[in-house]
């Protein structure tokens, strides 16, 4: 059995009866199958939150194509958009579309968890803005600040992956999945989290943010090489005046010497 997905061209009763089938896919892998029912599920989540007949979208049985009848829906402005060879930009068009055509329109449509659209929920009280989320975005749905301490956040780039979810060291970002319809409200960059800037200690510039600091210095509160007042200061100083006053330390310079050279193998 191979299967193909058809918009508006479906009966209800085919519909039904191809998603009850549970006997063998036929050609079709069960992983390739069950990927087609989970983008399914999507669409039709889609469909019906914007006002459409969910039942308009499904799969059918290559075989039983020809006999599939036309499904009754009223007619439906033809859209104007030109195909873009980039499938999630396509597929944004085309939901714009049906939005517009529709008598009602949410601000947002909730998904089914899994869905490739959606946002992120940053916990304030965890996250320190360790920046850890945007360096692996792969879809450049995450950026920090220029100068600011801040985490921004371009839901319309954001493909729900969930790997900004397992990076973050504090555990504080959960998903989301759901569908803005604004296309302006879904393009606009919104700050998820931000805090004013930690000022380097001995030349002022911003560096950090206090509670990064604070953690810091709470990790190495007992660390044999940070127990003078001075090692602690050098932990609130940028990078530069950190090894500008390492090196005039000479407590700092002794405790980073006390190894024995590396062995030599005869």
């Amino acid at each position: 059995m191979t299967c193909s997905s058809t918009l508006g061209g479906v009966s209800g009763s085919s519909l039904a009866s191809s998603a009850a089938t549970k006997t063998t896919t036929g050609s079709v892998p069960p992983g390739v199958r069950r990927v087609l029912d989970e983008q399914l599920a999507f669409s039709r989540a889609i469909l019906q939150g914007l006002g459409h007949d969910p039942a308009m979208l499904g799969l059918v049985e290559a075989g039983a194509v020809t006999g599939q009848t036309t499904a009754s829906a009223p007619p439906s402005p033809t859209a104007t958009f030109a195909a873009e060879h980039d499938k999630r930009q396509l597929a944004m068009l085309a939901i714009d579309h049906l939005s517009a055509a529709s008598a009602r329109c949410p601000d947002e449509i909730a998904l089914p968890d899994g869905a490739p659209y959606g946002r992120i929920d940053v916990d304030s009280e965890r996250c320190t803005l360790c920046m850890s989320c945007t360096s692996v975005c792969p879809a450049r749905a995450l950026s920090a600040g220029d100068e600011e301490p801040r985490l921004v956040f371009h839901e319309a780039n954001c493909v729900q992956c969930g790997i900004c979810e397992r990076a973050c060291p504090e555990a504080a970002i959960t998903l989301d999945a759901r569908l803005v319809t604004d296309p302006a409200r879904r393009r606009e960059g919104v700050i998820l989290f931000e805090e004013p800037p930690f000022c380097c200690v001995s030349c002022g510039r911003p560096f950090a943010t206090r509670r990064v600091i604070d953690n810091i210095l709470g990790k190495l509160a007992d660390h044999a090489m940070f127990q003078s007042e001075r090692a602690r200061r050098r932990l609130q100083m940028c990078e530069d005046c950190r090894v500008v006053d390492a090196v005039q330390d000479a407590d700092a310079m002794k405790s980073g010497l006390h190894l024995d050279p590396p062995q030599r193998n005869n």
